[in-house]
């Protein structure tokens, strides 16, 4: 495999020309085939440069495009210094035009329409001054469909309009035609009239044809089927200060240079930095294209541009091994360290290898994308660099890059085009001699001042026919009235929707598929989706990526794309195409052979809703009801569906219309519509009418009288009607079943647990999935009143009932799911987190076969849970979380990566990585949303625990203040017992120990009046302990307290997490020697643990011991660590906290400790500080 410069690669040689080596080749970039030509610094290479500069100031359909043209650099994986240059142009296979005229292979018709592109292409050449009159044969190339490519390479240009030489040009023409086999008369009048042509210009000539009617098209066409316009093509150039600008600079060894380009859409400054980077390639810069808007993304991006030409291996590896530990723990601070280490390595490359980064949008990027490149800007390195920034019109973001940069920074402006700029591209658009008034008048009169204004609003005059050119007479034709009557389309800014109109096909589609997609599609959806090669989607998302409205990201050798730009999105989301529903009906075959992924099928969904597909849509959605563990918003927008859909509902499909809606009543515990439900007694009956009798409609119907029995509301009547009309078919098993299910929700309290037990004995091998989950249920109510053993025997018969079936009822597996979860929630509580452990790993596997991503989440936070009780370390722990965070980033689902972000910020805040910890809950108060309650109380409940370990107490009780409103609002006595205790732990640290007894206080209020000792009470209580016997002095009163505890423990099996009694119970011991014992066999224990925040307080209790009872070397040897933890507190406590820091409770007995010892050494405070 021969790769040149890092992305070309040789597939084979085609032939070699004067020293010129021609290869058919392969762009890896834009994965599409090429044209490259090979030859040597000493042959001419100023000449070959001169013809390529002329060939890319020129576009046009019928031009062969050319690319690039630089030095061979890098060859086969290594850096060579060689002469040898490329040239690099599209592939057109070689099938002359004149060679087919001769052959015969051409019918006059299509000779006839090859030569009018032929006269076209000319025309335009000789508008924009470039008179050529001599084409060799091979360089009139025939393409597919007769389309005619010119390859202007090497052919001689001359600098002014020449008769005689046009003649010449005429006659040889007119000699090719006659070579024609094809014989007629029409051919015979072209070839006459071209043999005695002798007008004055090309103009003439096309009136001639016209008149004889061998040429019927616009000559002026070009202006409509143009993709893009250079600054020559415009009359203008790009500015000469610029290139003064960069060579200024490139004639220094440490060449560092910024320039930064604003203006707006449309304006002079996108051409002008298009053109300034097609200079910059033949100057040996490598160009880097940042259109990354995610930190991550940009940085791997970067890396991989850098890292695979070997010149700096050791800090290659030292990235690698940092993108490493951030993609395990998604701790930002690897990222920066990626940051320093990928600055280094960048302006290293750059001594060998000048570097051009284009950044093409950073206004819309991530803060941290611009401070590295703020920090790229100010930093001592050497390099040769230029920075491209296309930076719109927002200037104040650009202010901190002027302050004492090590960079040159260049800053121009393209707000509009002055008159005598507009009259110079005029002349220069149509021949000089015309006259323009009438024109420059309307441009004037419309106030357009910029250039690709300028050129659009004349494109759609020229395509509309109110424009019209004169030539022979030199006069210019405008239909004003039309142009007053069509003035909204020639002045919509409608740039974006010619860009996507010069797209292909395949790329149109691609981005239609991309942004209709709930989830990123990889390069093997899009293969599959376009029905072509892998080189082929490779080639259309290789040009979209070109365009920069797509990104590539690779993970383990998958390709992901995804659309970078929200008005591309936007676009190919809103509007109407005549493909549409070719791609839509593709898109759906898609989807439905991926049913088993949740968010295929959720897509599917929103796509037979809008499409009135209403049948199609509810089976969708019973499935997935069904099937998955859905989460809040997905349930919230089957709800928004189900309203959509009530109105198109037909009579056949009622029936399931209204099992869904009762189903997602269910799953959303819709008390209000549950009960608007069951008030309808008819419609509850209806669910088990004569004629349509299901087990599942019955099902659903006890489900939603089941909250309700023996609250009032009719439940229990309706309850025992349903039991009579099944009575009669109770010898089938599954109504059996049921029937006992019916038994256990009317039963009195006192027999519950036994009919529940009885349960049992009638779960068999084969039943239908609901009826194992009202089995699940039951065992759920065990759980709920801690008789642990029989929710063991129940799940037990449960799983042995699923697994003893022949073949697995869709809808088991999900039941089996949440029997493993059960079961190691059971575990867990009684305290074998490793069998729990085991419980959830089972529970992910059978997640992962059925495709539940939101099951596999909450998998991987109980394994995480399983683990902090086993004594894993909070770094194996934070990786298992980041499974949970990393699969619901890639679902697309922010909400289920709320709870993992909150348990991993508490988890860096144990541990004292405060920047971290502010950093991922800030993340996840990001994803949340305030309507969801649970969550949003789940993650603002973390926020104050943290916010009140850094000191800030004010905006700790301001955000409780918050919590207790939102608690409120969803009457929910949990979250209230939260607010107290939060207030408790903020006084506690604050040392108001009064105001901190009073909140723990009501704190086991709201617990005893709902009969649950849970953490929370327990955790407020062992802290009142603490304040009466250290603070308050009532020792009497905090050991009666202490001893009640102890027997409230033991009753009520709660689960308590790191609450340790033990530890609690130390100031009781009045033995100093034996609380030393205690206390350092805890640490011990603890440094095994590593949990940090244990080890911190122990410490400050050892030291004050080993104070007392003048323990020197031991005392200094607790205060080493203790000096320790105070220096990386310190170091990862936030900027923005930092004048808290004296204030945490933390930091003030680190002060009382080194207080004591300084005393005891005669040393100021100051001087006790980490060696």
């Amino acid at each position: 495999m021969k790769i040149i410069n890092d992305r070309y690669e040789l597939k084979k040689k085609i032939s070699e020309q004067a020293g010129t080596s021609l290869y058919l080749a392969r762009d890896l970039f834009k994965s599409k085939t090429v044209l490259l030509r090979i030859f040597d610094t000493m042959r001419d290479v100023l000449g070959k440069y001169s013809s390529y500069h002329q060939l890319i100031r020129l576009k046009h359909p019928s031009l062969l495009e050319y690319y690039n043209y630089e030095k061979v650099w890098f060859f086969d994986g290594k850096i060579t210094y060689s002469n040898y240059y490329i040239l690099i142009s599209e592939y057109a296979s070689v099938e002359a035009f004149p060679t087919h005229v001769r052959n015969g292979g051409l019918r006059v018709g299509d000779i006839i329409d090859i030569m009018n592109q032929f006269w076209k292409l000319l025309f335009f050449l000789y508008k924009q001054k470039t008179f050529i009159f001599e084409f060799p044969d091979e360089q009139l190339v025939l393409l597919q469909k007769k389309r005619l490519k010119l390859d202007l390479f090497n052919i001689t240009a001359e600098d002014s309009f020449s008769r005689e030489a046009f003649y010449g040009l005429c006659r040889r023409m007119g000699n090719l035609l006659e070579s024609s086999p094809e014989k007629s008369p029409e051919l015979e009048r072209y070839t006459g009239l071209l043999a005695s042509f002798r007008g004055a210009s090309l103009g003439e000539l096309l009136d001639r044809l016209e008149e004889e009617g061998l040429f019927r098209e616009n000559r002026y066409a070009y202006f409509f089927e143009k993709k893009e316009w250079t600054t020559y093509e415009m009359g203008l150039s790009l500015h000469a200060e610029i290139l003064q600008n960069l060579y200024s600079f490139q004639t220094k060894r440490n060449s560092k240079i910024a320039f930064i380009f604003f203006g707006d859409s449309g304006s002079l400054k996108e051409t002008v930095i298009r053109d300034f980077l097609e200079y910059l390639k033949f100057e040996k810069y490598l160009k880097i294209e940042i259109i990354m808007q995610n930190f991550y993304d940009f940085l791997k991006y970067l890396f991989d541009c850098l890292s695979h030409y070997e010149l700096r291996e050791d800090l290659n590896r030292i990235i690698s091994r940092q993108f490493a530990l951030y993609n395990e723990t998604l701790n930002g601070q690897y990222l920066l360290n990626v940051q320093s280490y990928l600055l280094e390595l960048l302006f290293d490359f750059s001594i060998t290898k000048k570097v051009v980064l284009h950044i093409q949008n950073l206004v819309g990027m991530d803060d941290k994308i611009n401070r590295f490149i703020n920090l790229m800007l100010h930093v001592k390195h050497r390099g040769n660099i230029v920075l491209l920034f296309d930076a719109g019109m927002e200037k104040n973001r650009f202010h901190v890059f002027y302050k004492d940069p090590h960079f040159e920074i260049v800053t121009k402006e393209y707000l509009s085009l002055s008159s005598d700029e507009i009259r110079r591209m005029l002349h220069h658009l149509f021949d000089g001699e015309l006259s323009l008034e009438p024109l420059e008048n309307l441009i004037s009169t419309y106030q357009i001042n910029q250039a690709e204004k300028i050129i659009s609003f004349i494109q759609k005059m020229v395509e509309k026919n109110l424009l019209s050119v004169d030539d022979r007479n030199q006069i210019i034709f405008i239909n004003s009235a039309g142009v007053e009557e069509e003035s909204a389309y020639l002045l919509a800014d409608d740039a974006l929707e010619k860009r996507i109109q010069y797209l292909r096909q395949e790329e149109k589609e691609i981005l239609w598929y991309l942004s209709h997609s709930r989830k990123i599609l990889k390069l093997d959806d899009l293969v599959q989706l376009l029905h072509s090669s892998q080189e082929e989607a490779l080639s259309f998302l290789g040009s979209l990526r070109i365009h920069a409205y797509i990104d590539e990201i690779w993970e383990k050798n998958t390709a992901y794309y995804h659309i970078v730009r929200n008005d591309i999105n936007d676009y190919f989301k809103k509007s109407q195409f005549p493909e549409t529903p070719r791609f839509r009906d593709n898109f759906i075959a898609f989807l439905e052979g991926k049913q088993k992924d949740p968010i295929c099928a959720m897509n599917l969904i929103q796509i037979h809703v809008d499409r009135d597909e209403t049948r199609k849509a509810l089976e969708h959605m019973s499935r997935l009801l069904k099937l998955y563990n859905l989460g809040r918003n997905d349930l919230d927008e089957f709800k928004g569906y189900l309203v959509r859909l009530e109105e198109r509902v037909s009579d056949s499909e009622r029936r399931i219309y209204i099992q869904t809606r009762l189903h997602l009543m269910l799953h959303l515990n819709d008390e209000k519509g549950l009960r608007d439900f069951i008030s309808d007694k008819g419609q509850v009956m209806a669910l088990w009418a004569e004629e349509e009798r299901d087990l599942f409609s019955l099902y659903l119907a006890v489900r939603a009288l089941e909250s309700f029995v023996g609250r009032g509301a009719g439940a229990t009547a309706l309850l025992k009607r349903l039991k009579k009309a099944v009575s009669s078919q109770q010898k089938q098993p599954d109504v059996a079943f049921l029937l006992s299910f019916i038994d256990y929700l009317l039963s009195p309290s006192a027999e519950k647990a036994d009919r529940g037990a009885r349960l049992k004995n009638h779960i068999r091998g084969g039943m239908p999935w609901f009826l194992y989950k009202l089995a699940l249920s039951v065992a759920t109510d065990f759980y709920t009143r801690g008789d642990y053993e029989k929710v063991r025997k129940l799940v037990e018969r449960i799983l042995e009932g699923i697994s003893s079936a022949g073949e697995i009822e869709e809808g088991t597996e999900s039941v089996a799911i949440q029997a493993h979860f059960l079961l190691g929630n059971v575990s867990l509580n009684t305290g074998d987190a490793t069998k729990a452990q085991s419980f959830y790993e089972k529970a992910l596997e059978k997640a992962r076969s059925v495709g539940s991503y939101r099951d596999q989440i909450k998998a991987h936070n109980n394994i995480a849970s399983a683990k902090y009780y086993i004594g894993y370390s909070y770094e194996a722990i934070i990786h298992e979380l980041n499974k949970s965070v990393n699969l619901g980033k890639k679902a697309g689902d922010e909400a289920s990566i709320v709870v993992p972000l909150s348990n991993i910020a508490e988890l860096y805040a144990d541990n004292f990585y405060y920047k971290e910890a502010y950093t991922t809950i800030a993340e996840a108060m990001r994803y949340v949303k305030k309507e969801d309650k649970r969550r949003y109380l789940v993650v603002l409940d973390q926020l104050i625990a943290i916010i009140t370990q850094m000191g800030d107490f004010k905006k700790a009780r301001y955000l409780s203040s918050l919590m207790k409103k939102s608690a409120k609002s969803i009457n929910y006595w949990q979250y209230l017992v939260q607010y107290y205790a939060n207030n408790g732990n903020i006084y506690y640290s604050w040392r108001r120990f009064s105001q901190a007894l009073y909140y723990y206080e009501k704190v086991a209020a709201e617990c005893e009046k709902n009969h649950v000792y849970n953490y929370d009470f327990f955790d407020a209580m062992l802290k009142k302990v603490r304040i009466l016997y250290v603070h308050k002095g009532k020792k009497t009163e905090a050991r009666r307290l202490f001893k009640k505890l102890i027997r409230l423990k033991e009753l009520s099996r709660a689960e308590l997490g790191d609450i340790d009694f033990e530890y609690a119970g130390v100031p009781f011991i009045q033995d100093d020697e034996e609380k030393i014992e205690i206390l350092e066999g805890l640490l011990a224990r603890y440094k095994k643990e590593k949990n940090n925040s244990r080890i911190l307080k122990i410490l400050l209790e050892l030291s004050a011991l080993y104070e007392k009872k003048e323990y020197n070397f031991r005392l200094y040897e607790v205060l080493t660590d203790i000096l320790f933890y105070e220096q990386h507190i310190k170091s990862n406590f936030p900027k923005g906290y930092i004048t808290f820091y004296q204030k945490t409770s933390l930091c003030r007995d680190i002060l009382d400790s080194k207080k004591v010892v300084a005393q005891r050494l005669k040393l100021p405070v100051s001087r006790i500080t980490f060696p």
